[in-house]
C-alpha cells in the first residue's frame, strides 16, 4: 500500500535551522502513529506536540539528527498536528495533517435472483453500527462470467450506503449460478466479499393435455 507524505510547513525563528516532521497521510484508528523527525542542527532540543490545538506530549533530544516518535492518537478524521521545537537560543514551528480512519467494517454484500437478459443487482450495504470514517471506498466487482471487473467508488460517509446501499447492476445472457466477488479498498484497508446471483430461464409456455 502506497502512502503520501503529510503536508509539512516549517517556520524559522531566530537562528534555529529548520528540520522536518513527517508521517503517512493516512493512519488506522487504534494503531500508533509513527512520526519521522529530522533536526538539521541544534542541541538540547525540546519538542512540544499539539494535536488539534491541544498539548498532548513532549519529546526532547540532546543533539540534532533523525528520530522516530510513535504515539497513540485517538482523534478520528482529519487531524492537525503542531510541533513547537526549541532550545535555549532558538525556536521553530512545524505543522502537518493526517487522516485517521477506521478499517473497513460493517459491510455486507446481498445477491439476487433474476431472469436471464434482465438486470441482476448485487447490493453493497453498510450496517448502522459501522465505525466511521472509513474514507473513500473503491469497489471492484467481478460478476463471475469472465468479463472485466466493474469499478466504481463511494464515500463511506454517504448515507445511501446505510439506507438503500450501493446497487451494482449487470445483465447475464446465460442461466446459472454466478459467484460475484467484490473487492472494497480504502486508503488503509482491503476487504473481499462474495455472494451468489441466480439467473433462470423464464417459463414461456405450459401445455396441459387431457388424455382419455
Amino acid at each position: 500500500m502506497i502512502y503520501k507524505l503529510c503536508f509539512n510547513i516549517s517556520l524559522l525563528l531566530f537562528s534555529f535551522s529548520p528540520g522536518k516532521v513527517r508521517c503517512s497521510s493516512y493512519q488506522i484508528v487504534g494503531n500508533a502513529v509513527v512520526f519521522n523527525v529530522t533536526m538539521a542542527t541544534g542541541s538540547e532540543i525540546n519538542l512540544k506536540w499539539y494535536i488539534n490545538n491541544v498539548f498532548t506530549f513532549n519529546t526532547s533530544y540532546q543533539a540534532h539528527g533523525e528520530y522516530t516518535e510513535s504515539h497513540m492518537i485517538t482523534s478520528v478524521g482529519l487531524v492537525f498536528v503542531k510541533v513547537n521545537a526549541s532550545n535555549p537560543v532558538s525556536e521553530a514551528l512545524y505543522n502537518l495533517t493526517f487522516t485517521n480512519l477506521h478499517t473497513i467494517n460493517g459491510i455486507t454484500l446481498i445477491g439476487d435472483k433474476v431472469v436471464k437478459n434482465e438486470n441482476a443487482t448485487v447490493t453493497l450495504k453498510m450496517d448502522n453500527s459501522a465505525h466511521l470514517p472509513q474514507g473513500n471506498l473503491s469497489v471492484s466487482t467481478d460478476f463471475g462470467d469472465s468479463t472485466q471487473p466493474y469499478i466504481t467508488s463511494i464515500s463511506s460517509s454517504d448515507d445511501n450506503l446505510k439506507t438503500s446501499g450501493l446497487p451494482i447492476t449487470y445483465t447475464y445472457s446465460d442461466e446459472g449460478n454466478y459467484s460475484v466477488q467484490v473487492q472494497v479498498t480504502s486508503p488503509v484497508d482491503i476487504k473481499h466479499f462474495s455472494t451468489i446471483v441466480q439467473v433462470m430461464e423464464p417459463i414461456s409456455r405450459v401445455q396441459v393435455k387431457y388424455i382419455m
